[in-house]
């Protein structure tokens, strides 16, 4: 099985509070004004492939 294999990697635990506010709304504005995906900003800043629309959707309500 696939997670038989699985030894020495771990989910790394991100804390979004650890992101400043101007970090935020820049890349909300960047979201916003379509000069970047969600998969995009996924990738570039490492954030969680689980929940990283949920992260960036609650960002957007506070800083669109």
């Amino acid at each position: 099985m696939l997670t038989d294999n699985m030894e020495g990697f771990e989910q790394k635990q991100i804390n979004y509070s650890d992101y400043e506010n101007s970090f935020r709304r820049w890349l909300i504005s960047q979201i916003d004004s379509e000069k970047m995906s969600f998969q995009e900003a996924r990738d570039r800043f490492q954030l969680s492939t689980t929940e990283y629309k949920k992260i960036i959707k609650r960002w957007q309500e506070r800083y669109s």
